[in-house]
């Protein structure tokens, strides 16, 4: 890790950090590539995703996903 840190200009706790949201779910992992229209990637925080992989059961983070999603895209089309 220590040298995927220097790569990339990250400290080295940063990088496990990053890793960690490797652990989201498919689907999660998939609408942060392509979000779902009109959201962008930018809506998406880290810290809210690291909340995410905090519940540590894919059906409670699927659930808390698609509320936040649905959150989203509520406040887009108001």
């Amino acid at each position: 890790m220590a040298k995927i840190a220097v790569r990339e200009a990250f400290s080295r706790a940063r990088v496990p950090q990053i890793m960690n949201l490797l652990e989201l779910p498919q689907e999660v992992q998939v609408d942060l590539i392509n979000p779902p229209a009109p959201l962008k990637i930018t809506q998406f925080s880290e810290r809210k995703l690291r909340s995410l992989i905090a519940l540590a059961d894919t059906v409670k983070q699927m659930v808390a996903w698609r509320s936040w999603t649905a959150e989203l895209l509520n406040k887009v089309t108001e």
